[in-house]
């Protein structure tokens, strides 16, 4: 019972989480901006991209550092040799099937190259901060592709409602008009126009909502979002946009836009590498100084066997006399004393010479300086510093124009907002009349004063006036957006 009892308990209590995980599973989430702007910034394609890049020319910027340390290679080789060849140890000539090993360690450090490595380097780090650049870059670009997304659907979903909302007028004024023509107050045609008004109204709610289904599709493709999973946002209230804002000259937008937007940063960060790889050319025309060490060792099979000689005694053997005259002889006779000398005798003694011990007595060490001076190359230096210089002179080019499409963009998202702000304002009039003529023709017709073409053209040219007012204000909240985004303002509403 107390288990029965608990499970009742814990099922009562996970309940509610459970019917909310279905509802969320069956409506699907809704997304705020920022939601879709962070979602987007860690998934796109683009961008992970880019991401790639950076890494990429980081581990190039690493390598570059690690040029300037000394290399450490070792060797080792294994080789039989048949017919004749030579003793390593002696040069003399032998046939017989000879197996030799040869092991060592070299290391070799540059000590100067013309400052190859140093602006190497440099240039490395250069493509690096480019590359981090062109990544913020792809990130602006597609934050304006999801604002610009995200306001579309804020406009179809509007445009929408405002059809649905004269489909229900027009069905109001059919149930009216079928109750007055019942009875005889009005004619029957009057009824057939306000169904095909019906029909009509059924088709724009029909075009606007294929407008939004395509308008989420997009967004949701531009968030690689499945086609099948729900998907919805959050619709902010937005108010209408002051027509009287002041706003900055466009050399005031360019000028804080140009010392903060990457792609200016990327331009210049191209002209320095492009600098820095002339240097590099030019450092092929200076010599090369190396510094080397390296220790080897071999074996031979041909010496397997040492020979060495052993002392196995000593022969004594005349080699002259000593003559003392008679007047210095105690007896005055001449005497002739031999001298001797003794002669190690020797015998050969064969013994084993290893591996290891060939290995020990084989070791040699070395150690110097190696200087490269080019002379004569084939004009290749020089073929690479003219190509390095002409990259120079591409990237400045470049830089020009990026910076010249950044003030083009700039002025033209300025005159936009002034355009926009301009036609949003004379949409506010023009819908503020067209509303009060519909309210007008609208009170004569439900007292029979104007026919259903009167009021079917009030009621068109103020729907048309919804339509564009709505329109060109979601377009001057984009452009604004722009301005503020050059600026350097926060992409929200």
């Amino acid at each position: 019972m107390k288990i029965r009892t608990l499970f009742n308990f814990l099922f009562l209590l996970l309940l509610p989480l459970l019917l909310n995980a279905q509802t969320e599973q069956g409506e699907g989430k809704e997304w705020s901006l920022r939601e879709c702007l962070d979602y987007a910034l860690q998934n796109n394609l683009d961008v992970q991209l880019s991401k790639l890049n950076i890494a990429d020319n980081k581990a190039l910027l690493e390598q570059a550092n690690f040029a300037r340390l000394p290399n450490l290679n070792g060797f080792a080789s294994h080789s039989y040799n048949w017919g004749r060849s030579f003793d390593v140890y002696t040069n003399a000539p032998i046939t017989q099937r000879v197996r030799s090993n040869n092991f060592g360690v070299s290391s070799n450090l540059t000590l100067f190259n013309g400052m190859q490595i140093h602006n190497t380097v440099k240039q490395s780090q250069q493509n690096y901060n480019a590359s981090k650049a062109d990544m913020e870059k792809a990130q602006n670009d597609l934050m304006l592709n999801v604002v610009s997304l995200y306001l579309q659907i804020m406009f179809d979903q509007e445009n929408l409602d405002n059809s649905q909302r004269l489909l229900g007028n027009t069905e109001s004024q059919i149930e009216r008009t079928e109750k007055l023509v019942n009875g005889g107050v009005l004619a029957e045609t009057n009824l057939l126009e306000l169904l095909a008004q019906k029909a009509t109204d059924e088709v724009q709610v029909v075009t606007n909502e294929n407008a939004l289904a395509f308008s989420i599709l997009s967004l949701k493709q531009l968030l690689q979002i499945p086609y099948e999973e729900p998907f919805d946002i959050i619709i902010p209230e937005i108010a209408d946009p002051e027509s009287d804002l002041l706003i900055e000259s466009a050399s005031e937008i360019y000028n804080t836009a140009e010392a903060t937007m990457p792609e200016v940063q990327s331009a210049d960060l191209n002209i320095m590498s492009a600098e820095t790889g002339v240097k590099i050319a030019q450092g092929a025309y200076y010599p090369t100084l190396t510094l080397q060490a390296g220790v080897n060792t071999f074996f031979s099979s041909a010496q397997a066997v040492q020979y060495s000689s052993e002392v196995i005694g000593y022969e004594e053997t005349a080699i002259g006399y000593i003559n003392i005259p008679a007047d210095l002889s105690p007896d005055g006779v001449p005497i002739q004393y031999p001298v001797f000398s003794q002669y190690p005798q020797t015998q050969i003694i064969e013994s084993d010479f290893l591996f290891w011990d060939q290995l020990e007595e084989s070791l040699r060490k070395s150690i110097g300086f190696n200087l490269s001076i080019p002379i004569y190359n084939r004009h290749q230096v020089k073929t690479g510093v003219n190509r390095a210089k002409i990259q120079y002179q591409r990237a400045q080019v470049t830089s020009k124009q990026v910076k010249n499409q950044l003030r083009q963009t700039i002025e033209t998202a300025r005159q936009d907002v002034l355009a926009a702000s301009k036609t949003f304002d004379a949409n506010q009039r023009r819908l503020e009349s067209l509303q009060e003529t519909f309210r007008i023709t609208e009170s004569q017709f439900n007292i029979g004063a104007a026919n259903q073409t009167d009021y079917n053209v009030a009621r068109n040219n103020m729907i048309n006036a919804q339509s564009d007012l709505v329109r060109t204000k979601y377009d001057y909240v984009f452009k604004m957006k722009v301005l503020d985004f050059y600026l350097g303002k926060t992409l929200e509403f």
